[in-house]
């Protein structure tokens, strides 16, 4: 028969462990409450200015065909449409991700010039 004195140390009784685990539950959800705010969940809405710009571009692009004036790599292309201060628009392809084909950080990787021919 075991004593007492051979009862582990870090044992725990099933009311504490419940307890504590309560207590995590407890302050999990206010963390969550307290990320969404307590005053109501507030979404971050375009602001007036930012539907404007995003209809215009849609006006502008939406549908219509352009042409290629530069190539820079395989993912990324400049048309010729003005876009603000630019004489040209650049767009990058989404999903696309290509080796570099210059650039003072990563130099020419390689078929960087490969994937900007097959662009």
């Amino acid at each position: 028969m075991q004593s007492k004195q051979d009862k582990p140390v870090f044992a725990m009784s099933k009311r504490r462990r419940n307890g504590i685990v309560f207590l995590c539950m407890l302050l999990l959800i206010l963390l969550v409450l307290l990320d969404h705010g307590l005053n109501g969940h507030h979404s971050q809405h375009p602001s007036g200015s930012e539907k404007r710009i995003k209809t215009a571009d849609i006006e502008k692009y939406h549908g219509k065909a352009f042409a290629v004036v530069h190539i820079i790599d395989g993912d990324t292309l400049d048309i010729d449409v003005p876009d603000g201060r630019y004489e040209h628009t650049r767009i990058r392809l989404l999903g696309i991700d290509t080796p570099e084909t210059g650039g003072e950080k990563s130099g020419v990787m390689y078929y960087g010039p490969e994937a900007a021919e097959f662009t």
